[in-house]
């Protein structure tokens, strides 16, 4: 279809410019016959399944294909293999049988408990990596000059 197009395109422009116009209007009128032949073939397609839908055609092909969905899981493409059972640990505990309830897990022996967090321990230290040979360069290894720009 979109070559037809770009073949309709090229051949209006050409025939525009043979017939004395000047270039930008035979790519103008060019583009305008396209976008019209293109409209109409959208319009065409849009009555085609307008006209599917009145007389019910569209109606039996979507329940056809509600029916062959339920008759099974469709099959995996090649290279894949099928998930059976959970493939993470699962935690045991009660989910809530309605909105209002919390989730509920059960909790670790004692001896498997973690210590409380410490409110004053950093959670994370940036340590910037640094080739071995090489001492990094931060600011506060920077050599401290007060030397200013002189004026002028």
């Amino acid at each position: 279809m979109y070559v037809l197009l770009g073949m309709v395109f090229v051949a209006a422009t050409i025939l525009g410019k043979a017939g004395g116009m000047s270039p930008y209007n035979s790519l103008v009128v060019g583009a305008w016959i396209t976008a019209a032949l293109w409209f109409a073939s959208q319009w065409k397609g849009y009555l085609s399944e307008k006209e599917k839908a009145a007389n019910g055609k569209a109606l039996a092909t979507a329940e056809a294909a509600r029916a062959e969905a339920a008759k099974g899981p469709l099959p995996l493409p090649a290279g894949m293999k099928p998930m059976i059972g959970p493939q993470w640990p699962v935690r045991t505990g009660v989910w809530p049988a309605s909105p209002g309830r919390l989730r509920q897990w059960p909790k670790p022996p004692a001896d498997e408990q973690e210590p409380p967090p410490d409110p004053n321990k950093k959670v994370f230290v940036y340590e910037r990596p640094t080739l071995p040979d090489r001492t990094p360069k931060l600011p506060n290894n920077w050599k401290k000059t007060d030397k200013k720009k002189p004026k002028r």
